[in-house]
């Protein structure tokens, strides 16, 4: 993920698209973690802490389910837009060396009440993830 394909694009998108492009940047943004006090709520929803930690969990082999759970949080605090969703690991394919999940929920356009479901795909070796919207 490229600070600049997640901060800076500017092109005019509909807000699902928008709300999947952010899911598959955070998905590729795995790194070890940051240390940062509690106390500093609002580095900590930054862009200095746009990461998922993984690395502890890869280690434990518990990465499937730290992985929707660090995803939630992160949806939560940087995509206010997305609301009442829900994450369901769909498996992983151990050819591939990839996990595949799925993300659904609702978000407002023109008030009105909207879905999106996506389909995303990590592949744990090089930390490319492919999102699909159904």
């Amino acid at each position: 993920m490229s600070f600049s394909r997640a901060f800076l694009n500017h092109a005019p998108q509909q807000i699902s698209d928008s709300i999947v492009q952010n899911i598959e940047n955070m998905v590729e943004n795995i790194v070890p973690p940051l240390l940062i006090s509690e106390q500093l709520k609002r580095v900590q929803e930054s862009n200095l802490n746009y990461i998922l930690n993984l690395h502890e969990a890869l280690a434990e082999g518990s990465y499937l389910d730290h992985l929707a759970d660090q995803l939630r949080i992160k949806l939560q605090i940087f995509e206010p837009r997305f609301s009442d969703f829900k994450i369901n690991q769909t498996g992983e394919d151990a050819e591939l060396n990839a996990v595949t999940f799925q993300i659904e929920g609702q978000y407002l356009e023109d008030g009105q009440v909207k879905y999106v479901t996506t389909t995303t795909t990590l592949s744990l070796s090089d930390r490319d993830a492919k999102t699909e919207k159904f």
